[in-house]
């Protein structure tokens, strides 16, 4: 091992060790917008009849039945360490010297998110640990069922809306699976959300934003300063798939945050910016890649289901505060996309998600 492939692992070492200890004391200092959600569990820990949210009564009742219920420094610990865990299980110690140095300050940032939003009492305690479960699945078609049944899980447990994300999982898997162009990709993205247009307005009686027009109308006149706001208000059918498709280029590359000014939210843009660099990357990559670095056995998976998030994310989100809380608890797996320096024999190595058909005698599918 190179000398300061080592030194990049004490580093990655010393970020992740030091996000854990920062964890125990970080709650007090964050602002209020951040810690929104601890207050509301915190009250629904002390008495569930103080809230309607069936999904505080339930992430307060985990708490209690872990025996955390007073000991909000040992909730904060909790969800970064699983963190740690999930990020060490997606990128592994022999490829923490291989991070660059553009990897390294992306898991420091990503590991800060992680201390903020984790640190504390939080529904994404469950995201990440369906993240870590994600990640340690066997890479074979029942481990694909596997990631599906996870996300139902949650879905039952705590946010109905993980439905549409197991469904958009399996839909970036098969374009995965067969390599489509990226035309092609645009096109059954368009089409799904032309799907989605008609259920929502058969059964919400509105457009595909309507939860999130609803959501923000309930926060009129509130601090935030940071709401999602697609440019067709009030759209249905294909102007509110058009609607969706603008704000989902707003997720991926967060302008009205830069725009805002505040060096929190710009650098909150930058990390956004990259993740979604990273995981497009993974999904139109094709081939071997002579002369650099193969994605880990994870990349593909991973990448689809961050996909499969923002797509769904895209259609309720309020604001980016929101959006970036639901998704800290998903970033070990773009831990898993971060860019390495190449191995002597990353020029033989193939680096590409192939997944063969299924047969009664081999079940493997490799990613």
């Amino acid at each position: 091992m190179k000398p300061h492939g080592a030194e990049f692992q004490l580093i990655a070492v010393a970020c992740l060790g030091t996000a854990m200890i920062g964890a125990l004391f970080a709650r007090p200092y964050l602002p209020d917008q951040f810690v929104r959600d601890d207050g509301h569990i915190r009250l629904a820990i002390a008495d569930p009849t103080t809230t309607d949210a069936e999904s505080f009564r339930t992430i307060a009742h985990l708490y209690r039945l872990l025996g955390l219920e007073d000991n909000a420094p040992g909730a904060a610990l909790l969800g970064v360490t699983v963190f740690v865990v999930a990020a060490f299980a997606a990128i592994g110690w022999q490829q923490l010297a291989r991070l660059t140095w553009v990897g390294l300050i992306l898991l420091t940032m990503m590991t800060g998110v992680a201390v903020v939003y984790l640190g504390q009492y939080s529904k994404e305690l469950v995201t990440v640990v369906l993240a870590t479960v994600v990640l340690l699945l066997p890479r074979t078609a029942l481990g694909e069922i596997a990631v599906v049944a996870v996300c139902l899980l949650h879905a039952a447990m705590l946010r109905p809306y993980w439905v549409l994300i197991a469904a958009a999982y399996v839909g970036w898997r098969i374009l995965q699976r067969y390599r489509v162009r990226p035309l092609l990709m645009l096109v059954c993205l368009v089409a799904g959300y032309g799907v989605l247009s008609v259920v929502f307005a058969a059964v919400l009686g509105g457009g595909l934003e309507s939860q999130r027009e609803w959501m923000n109308a309930e926060r009129a006149g509130t601090s935030v300063d940071t709401l999602i706001i697609g440019p067709f208000p009030g759209a249905t059918g294909a102007l509110s798939v058009a609607s969706v498709l603008v704000v989902l280029a707003m997720l991926l590359v967060p302008l009205p945050l830069l725009a805002t000014g505040s060096p929190t939210h710009m650098a909150a843009a930058v990390l956004l910016t990259a993740i979604w660099v990273l995981v497009l990357s993974q999904l139109l990559h094709r081939g071997p890649r002579s002369g650099r670095a193969p994605f880990p056995p994870a990349a593909p998976r991973a990448a689809a289901l961050l996909l499969a998030m923002v797509t769904v994310q895209a259609l309720f989100e309020p604001d980016y505060g929101s959006y970036l809380k639901h998704l800290s608890g998903l970033l070990p797996l773009a831990c898993a996309l971060l860019p390495l320096r190449p191995s002597p024999a990353a020029t033989n190595t193939p680096a590409v998600d192939s997944l063969p058909p299924l047969s009664l005698h081999h079940l493997e599918v490799r990613s």
